[in-house]
Formats: C-alpha cells, sequence, structure tokens
C-alpha cells in the first residue's frame, strides 16, 4: 500500500468518526493553511488537497474546485522542488463530511 493509500483509508476512518467534518464554520481560529509537507529527502507522492468551501474565501475566489485542483497539481509537476518522477495526485476536502473526494489520481 503506498503512502497516499494509506492516507486515503486514514482519512475514511476519520470522516466515519467525525460530524460535520469535525471543524467549525467559519473556522474558529481564523487561520487558512497553505501548504505542508514531509521535510526532505525528496518526495515520491505529492499529494495536494483543496477545501471544499475554499472559493468562498474573499482574498482568493474561485468557482470550480476540480479545475483549482487540477491546476494545482499541474504547477507543481512543474515545479524545481518536486523531483522528476514524483507521482502527483489531487483531492478536494469536504469539510461537511470530513471526505476527501479524488480529483486526480498518482499518474494522471
Amino acid at each position: 500500500m503506498s503512502a497516499i493509500e494509506e492516507l486515503l483509508e486514514a482519512n475514511k476512518g476519520y470522516a466515519q468518526s467525525t460530524q460535520d467534518g469535525g471543524r467549525p464554520m467559519p473556522p474558529a481560529r481564523h487561520v487558512a493553511s497553505v501548504a505542508c509537507m514531509d521535510a526532505p529527502p525528496a518526495p515520491r507522492e505529492v499529494p495536494l488537497a483543496d477545501m471544499g468551501d475554499a472559493g468562498s474565501i474573499d482574498f482568493l475566489p474561485f468557482s470550480d474546485n476540480e479545475a483549482a485542483v487540477r491546476d494545482d497539481v499541474e504547477k507543481s509537476r512543474g515545479s524545481q522542488f518536486i523531483p522528476d518522477g514524483a507521482s502527483g495526485s489531487g483531492y478536494i476536502y469536504d469539510v461537511n463530511t470530513g471526505q476527501l473526494a479524488t480529483v486526480l489520481s498518482a499518474g494522471t
């Protein structure tokens, strides 16, 4: 099982154990997470996740979450910080259910 598959499996358990995604709306701490990843060595798998309601954030509005995720994955594939051959995948986190929906699987 790949690291991404392990994360998706863990997300299923998380989503089943929480109500309403486990997060208040609007965010109680008023903090937006831009990105996070493990420290080097260079990643072999690069999952990118977008929040389901992120399009409602005033400073960065967009209406098509799937297109935004696809664009982000494509940009990451061209990044100097992502090694050639690293697999990229994209997901949308549903703030209401806590579930991740796959937009792009690794290698697509």
